[in-house]
């Protein structure tokens, strides 16, 4: 019975790679859209290197809210850097608080706190 699944894994993992070929050749490249020997490169909001993948630089100094709808735009840009944030639920949820239709505009020094430590 082990024989048989081995020689399962093996029938799947050789098709498997064949499609990969198959896809890899057919694949065309525009020079000018290629970065070759880059030390990192950025992609959707993070910075990707040898070192590991960080928070994009660019998304680490945005400016303070000055209304509801920019601390709107805040907390969704600050989600791509959720993963690196320890306990971001919980510190965005004083900021979210500020989008509720019967709350008034009120910059806190919590509210502070929160955007300062969300910001990279």
């Amino acid at each position: 019975m082990n024989k048989e699944c081995s020689f399962q894994r093996l029938a799947a993992d050789c098709r498997s790679r064949e499609r990969v070929k198959t896809v890899v050749c057919g694949l065309t490249l525009k020079l000018k859209k290629c970065v070759f020997a880059a030390e990192s490169i950025e992609y959707l909001g993070h910075s990707l290197s040898s070192e590991g993948v960080r928070p994009d630089e660019r998304l680490c100094n945005p400016p303070k809210p000055a209304h509801a709808h920019e601390v709107k735009r805040f907390v969704h840009l600050a989600g791509y850097s959720r993963n690196f944030i320890e306990g971001f639920r919980s510190i965005e949820a004083s900021m979210t608080k500020l989008l509720k239709k019967d709350v008034g505009w009120e910059w806190t020094e919590e509210k502070y706190f929160a955007f300062a430590r969300i910001r990279c």
